[in-house]
C-alpha cells in the first residue's frame, strides 16, 4: 500500500499517511487504526464480484458500529455503495452515523445532467473539490426567524443555494418564503469558510428590468452512447427523467457484450428508446455509419471488462475519431467522456477541452 500511495500521489505534503493491514470486519483488528479518535471514518467498496461489494461494506460498518468499548459519542462514517438498491437496508444500520454514497447512481447523475450541458463537469469537479469554491454548510445565528428570500442576498461573498434541516433531506433552492428554524443550516457557495461572515446590505432590485420569456417547447433528443458498463442503465434512467417524449438512445458497444447489454436494459423507460448496434467501437468505418449528424449529444464510456489503462486508451482513440468527424462535417454536438485515470484525461484535453468524467476522482472528492 505504501508503495502504490507514493507512487500515485509523490509527497503528502503536511499529511501523515499511516497504513495498516488486518480484516475490516474484525473487532480486534479495528482496534489497530484507533477509532474512537477518528474525526472520519470511510468506507470503501471492496474490488469483489458486483454481489460481494455492498456486503462487505454492511458488514464493515456493522462491526465499527457495534465494535466493544467504542466511544459514547457517534462517529461519522461514509460509506460507498455499488447497488442503489442495498440503500434502505444500509440506513437500518445506523441514520445518524452513516452518510451513504452510491457511486454509480452519482456518476449516472452527472454525466447524465453533464452531456445535456456542456461545461457542467468542470463546475461539478470544482465545486467538490478543494480548488477554487466549495460547498459549505453552516449554522448561522443571524438568519434564525429569516427566510430563505433575505438569506439569498445576506452575504457579500457567498451564494445562497439551500437550507439543511436535521431528519429530513437537503433542501436546494427552497421557496423564498421557507424561514430557518433552529438546527438548521445554510447551504452555500464560498471561497473559505470565512466568506460567509461577510455581510453584505440588501441590494435595491429594479423589477421593470426582469424579462421572463416563455418555455419554450421541449423537442425529442437523440443520444448515442458508446461503449458499455456497469453505470451505463443508470445513466439511461437519468435521461429518461430529462428528455421529451419519443426521445431515443443508441447504444453502440462490442459484439461480445451484446447479450450482457439485452439482459441489463431498464424495463421502464417512458420517454426514451432504446437502440443497440454492435460492433467495434475504434473502428473508423463503424464510426462514420453511425451519422453522427443525427444526435445532440455523445457519451463515451469505458468498458469494465478490460483493465483501466486499455479502457482509457480506446476511449481516447474513438473521441479522436469523433472529434474529426464532427470537424470534417461541420456538425456541433457536446461529447461527455468518462476516464477511468486522471492523468489520461489530461492528456485527451490537450487538443480539446471536452467533458470529461474521472469516475473513481469524483465519488473520492
Amino acid at each position: 500500500m505504501e508503495d502504490a500511495i507514493r507512487e500515485r500521489l509523490g509527497g503528502s505534503g503536511a499529511l501523515r499517511v499511516v497504513c495498516r493491514s488486518g480484516d475490516a470486519i474484525e473487532p480486534t483488528d479495528l482496534d489497530i487504526v484507533s477509532l474512537d479518535t477518528a474525526r472520519a471514518i470511510i468506507v470503501l467498496s471492496p474490488d469483489l464480484a458486483d454481489l460481494d461489494r455492498d456486503a462487505q461494506v454492511i458488514k464493515t460498518l456493522l462491526a465499527i458500529i457495534n465494535s466493544p468499548g467504542r466511544r459514547p459519542e457517534p462517529y461519522h462514517i461514509v460509506a460507498e455503495l455499488r447497488d442503489p438498491r442495498h440503500v434502505a437496508v444500509t440506513r437500518l444500520i445506523s441514520m445518524e452515523e452513516v452518510e451513504l454514497v452510491v457511486a454509480g447512481d452519482l456518476i449516472a447523475r452527472i454525466i447524465a445532467q453533464t452531456s445535456r450541458h456542456a461545461g457542467l463537469s468542470s463546475v461539478y469537479t470544482e465545486l467538490l473539490s478543494y480548488e477554487g469554491s466549495e460547498i459549505y454548510l453552516a449554522e448561522r445565528p443571524e438568519l434564525l426567524g429569516k427566510n430563505y428570500g433575505e438569506a439569498i442576498f445576506a452575504y457579500a461573498h457567498a451564494t445562497a443555494i439551500g437550507i439543511a434541516s436535521p431528519g429530513r433531506p437537503p433542501r436546494l433552492n427552497p421557496p423564498a418564503a421557507t424561514t430557518f428554524a433552529p438546527g438548521d443550516r445554510l447551504i452555500a457557495i464560498a471561497g473559505e469558510a470565512a466568506d460567509l461572515d461577510v455581510n453584505a446590505e440588501p441590494p435595491a432590485i429594479d423589477e421593470a428590468a426582469i424579462d421572463v420569456k416563455p418555455v419554450a417547447p421541449q423537442r425529442p433528443d437523440h443520444t448515442l452512447i458508446i461503449g458499455w458498463n456497469w453505470r451505463v442503465p443508470g445513466i439511461l434512467e437519468q435521461l429518461n427523467n430529462y428528455v421529451a417524449p419519443d426521445s431515443t438512445a443508441t447504444i453502440f458497444a462490442d459484439v461480445e457484450l451484446s447479450a450482457t447489454i439485452e439482459e441489463q436494459l431498464p424495463a421502464a423507460l417512458t420517454n426514451l428508446a432504446v437502440r443497440i448496434q454492435i460492433g467495434n467501437t475504434t473502428d473508423r468505418r463503424l464510426l462514420d455509419a453511425l451519422g453522427i449528424e443525427r444526435y445532440q449529444q455523445v457519451i463515451l464510456m469505458c468498458y469494465d471488462t478490460i483493465p483501466p489503462q486499455r479502457a482509457d486508451a480506446r476511449t481516447m482513440v474513438t473521441l479522436l475519431h469523433l472529434r474529426d468527424i464532427a470537424t470534417k462535417h461541420g456538425h456541433s454536438f457536446s461529447i461527455v467522456s468518462e476516464m477511468l485515470d486522471v492523468r489520461n484525461r489530461r492528456l485527451a484535453e490537450i487538443t480539446r477541452p471536452d467533458d470529461f468524467i474521472v469516475s473513481d476522482q469524483l465519488v473520492s472528492l
